[in-house]
């Protein structure tokens, strides 16, 4: 089924770095070193979601070439299989994956082809190197939380706990994929039958590391994941209109007699805010077997905010929304330059489930204030506001590109879905009165002296 932006997967891997001598077309002439250490590398495959950063917004796309990693922030964790406990590192710096003394970041890619291994770096922000065990077998898991911090990881339940969002950030969670042919076809071609069948109860170890059997992580989005987007419903609610020749912008007076601050100033409507509401925002737990995220919350009776697309002052939250107007109005059609749909900030990332979301959206628009004004110049100007409230159902939801129903029960996780807005000009109260003339009703003659 169609649907608006899917998020597919994308991987994590966790490969070794090997001699030219560990690995090789022929191991009977030159054998695996089976006692030589495998140094631990984590690297990522192209993504093929978006990927969403506290402070960063949304990085990747559906477009594959925009599809690249922004630096995120990763965490990974190895457990012992024979007691699920993280294990230790064999260097006496502490547990391989500890996410107090070591971070994990993906890379900076300018282009799909770009390199693509995470960096494993200290508190100093140096790089290190990790190893794995010479014997054992293991189990990995990762995450993906922004920054959000004060979370803990459980070992025995595989959950992370003390999650609190504000709808900027996008939870994520990754279990390893199935040691296969499918997924490992270039090593599984090098190595020899009996190997093959010692692989699957040996992964993932160093033994398997030294054949580049290397655990792939699959990160799942958690969150439901809503765009908003704004269309004029006419001309003068849009920032330029077509008069079928030229594109024209909608302004105040270039000069005003009577106000400087109100003079060429955009007429057009602009949404100033975007809230969901009644929505659970606290006690999230990620199931990184289950690979869910709920909230144990009591009430649903909290709120997201649209946050703007940049982080201009670098403080790891994005800026508040900028005010947004739909660029263009055309009566058919569209344009390049001056699109006539608009995408108003980030976007909002919320727990999936709810068959209905209620928004609240505030717009303004610069009206006139005057009736009597002889000249353009002479007019007054005032900044008119509303709060529009109103409930979107995933039964209404409709499949990207056509009119036709998605058959959705509820907003699911992983999915991101186009909110489209359309907004028209406030429209002044003109009360017009019309004057009856009176009826002739007849006449009705007294003459007092005779009543008297």
């Amino acid at each position: 089924m169609k649907k608006y932006f899917f998020f597919a997967a994308m991987a994590l891997a966790v490969m070794s770095s090997c001699s030219n001598d560990d690995v090789v077309d022929n191991p009977a002439v030159n054998p695996i070193e089976e006692d030589k250490p495998a140094a631990i590398q984590l690297g990522l495959g192209a993504p093929q979601a978006l990927v969403t950063t506290r402070g960063m917004g949304t990085v990747g796309s559906t477009v594959e070439e925009q599809n690249l990693w922004k630096g995120q922030k990763l965490h990974v964790v190895m457990l012992d299989e024979s007691g699920e406990t993280p294990v230790e590192a064999t260097d006496d710096e502490g547990t391989i994956f500890d996410n107090t003394t070591l971070t994990f970041e993906a890379p900076t890619q300018a282009q799909t082809t770009d390199p693509n291994t995470i960096k494993i770096l200290d508190a100093a922000g140096d790089i290190k190197a990790r190893y794995y065990p010479s014997t054992g077998k293991y189990s990995f898991y990762g995450y993906h939380i922004d920054n959000i911090g004060n979370t803990q990881f459980n070992v025995a339940n595989k959950t992370v706990t003390g999650i609190t969002i504000t709808g900027t950030e996008d939870l994520m969670a990754a279990k390893t994929k199935e040691v296969s042919e499918a997924n490992y076809g270039t090593a599984w071609g090098k190595m020899q039958e009996a190997d093959k069948a010692l692989v699957a109860e040996r992964a993932f170890s160093a033994w398997t590391a030294r054949r580049e059997i290397q655990p792939i992580l699959v990160f799942n989005h958690l969150l439901t994941r809503l765009q908003f987007n704004v269309i004029a419903g006419q001309t003068s609610a849009a920032r330029f209109s077509y008069n079928g020749t030229n594109w024209t912008e909608n302004l105040s007076p270039a000069t005003l007699d009577n106000d400087a601050d109100d003079q060429n100033k955009s007429t057009a409507v602009f949404i100033t805010g975007i809230k969901v509401t009644g929505v659970k925002t606290s006690d999230i737990t990620i199931d990184l077997d289950g690979q869910t995220a709920t909230s144990g919350a009591a009430t649903a009776d909290q709120e997201l905010v649209l946050k703007g697309t940049a982080d201009t002052n670098t403080d790891g939250n994005l800026d508040d929304l900028t005010a947004t107007a739909p660029e263009g109005f055309l009566e058919s059609g569209n344009d390049e330059t001056h699109p006539t749909k608009t995408q108003v900030g980030e976007s909002i990332m919320l727990l999936p489930g709810d068959a209905e979301i209620k928004l609240e959206i505030a717009v303004s628009q610069l009206v006139v204030d005057t009736e009597d004004a002889t000249t353009e110049e002479a007019k007054t100007y005032t900044t008119k506001t509303e709060t529009l409230t109103t409930t979107i159902k995933a039964s209404d939801i409709k499949t990207t590109g056509t009119q036709d129903s998605a058959n959705k029960t509820i907003f699911e996780a992983g999915e991101s879905y186009n909110i489209n807005i359309t907004v028209y000009s406030f429209q002044r109260i003109e009360v017009s009165a019309e004057l009856t003339a009176w009826e002739e009703g007849g006449d009705i003659n007294i003459a007092p002296g005779d009543q008297f």
